[in-house]
């Protein structure tokens, strides 16, 4: 239950995560004329910046609007432990946050497949580096 409440707070944000990743992205994507082959880097150098970004935005918006003392009183008056509570917040940002990037990476990742060269073939793999 109280991953839906923090579900419900964090989601008003998406929209807003999702166009910042794909102009990000957008920015990194090659052209036609230049496909390099650090494609993995440039793509996990844009995600990094506006993951930080968005984590950040986040986790504030999430703990801020609680810090007022009649919201912390109710929050902690009710029958729930500050670990279930820790634990809704964190579970319910990781997965706003992994929609955030995961929409924008797989919509770049079916454009690279659609226009990539035959000797450029393009997999979701390719765009992420480490992996």
């Amino acid at each position: 239950m109280m991953f839906w409440k923090e579900w419900r707070e964090a989601v008003h944000f998406l929209p807003i995560a999702m166009i910042a990743a794909a102009v990000m992205l957008w920015i990194n994507l090659p052209t036609t004329d230049g496909w390099t082959t650090a494609l993995a880097q440039q793509m996990s150098s844009a995600t990094m910046v506006v993951s930080a970004l968005y984590a950040i935005a986040i986790g504030l918006l999430q703990t801020l609007p609680e810090q007022r003392s009649e919201v912390r009183g109710l929050l902690f008056s009710q029958p729930v432990s500050r670990t279930r509570i820790y634990l809704a917040k964190a579970f319910a940002a990781l997965a706003v946050h992994s929609l955030a990037i995961a929409i924008p990476m797989l919509i770049a990742w079916a454009w690279l497949a659609s226009v990539a060269p035959q000797t450029r073939p393009a997999s979701p793999i390719s765009l992420a580096a480490g992996v």
